[in-house]
């Protein structure tokens, strides 16, 4: 919820406000470290007028921002709560893809939380295993510890057909045999 209040959090998720209210204090106790994490962060960047990430990415605040008001539900304060998350993620994506640079792994696009890579078939399975290993050892660099990291294939829709392969063999064979 990054700082949203019950009325907000019913009315976005279609429930009366006491449902909301028992949700919220849900997240809370599952996410209890993580919250006491998040106020002494927000307690820092307020003495130091910035927000860090470990790798060093800055966020400085503005002269009015109070960003240790925990009940300020304006949308700047939504912000900076939600920063130091984002540009953890951001952090550890970078640190993989240095990673899997290393290794020589073939970055097509990041997708939000996520990395795109193209491989040959017959190398897949272990180019997926080698930067799953990266995106983790990127996690690790970042945070201490490593984060779970699970994998989707897609096969584009440019997936040659054996007909179409055996066409081109032939024109590539005809163009050999005219030279």
């Amino acid at each position: 919820s990054y700082g949203q209040g019950a009325p907000a959090v019913a009315k976005k998720l279609n429930i009366i406000e006491f449902e909301a209210k028992e949700l919220m204090f849900k997240f809370k106790s599952y996410t209890k470290e993580y919250i006491e994490w998040l106020g002494a962060f927000l307690d820092t960047a307020q003495t130091n007028r910035k927000m860090s990430t470990t790798m060093g990415w800055e966020r400085h605040l503005l002269a009015h921002q109070n960003v240790a008001k925990r009940k300020d539900p304006s949308s700047e304060n939504r912000s900076n709560k939600n920063w130091p998350i984002q540009a953890t993620a951001s952090d550890i994506l970078r640190a993989a893809i240095l990673l899997m640079d290393e290794h020589h792994i073939e970055t097509v696009a990041l997708v939000h939380d996520a990395v795109m890579i193209h491989a040959p078939i017959p190398e897949l399975k272990q180019t997926v295993a080698l930067a799953k290993n990266c995106m983790i050892k990127g996690a690790v660099e970042v945070l201490g510890a490593p984060i779970p990291v699970d994998e989707k294939t897609y096969f584009s829709n440019f997936k040659q057909k054996e007909k179409d392969i055996q066409e081109v063999f032939e024109v590539i064979t005809k163009h050999v045999k005219d030279k």
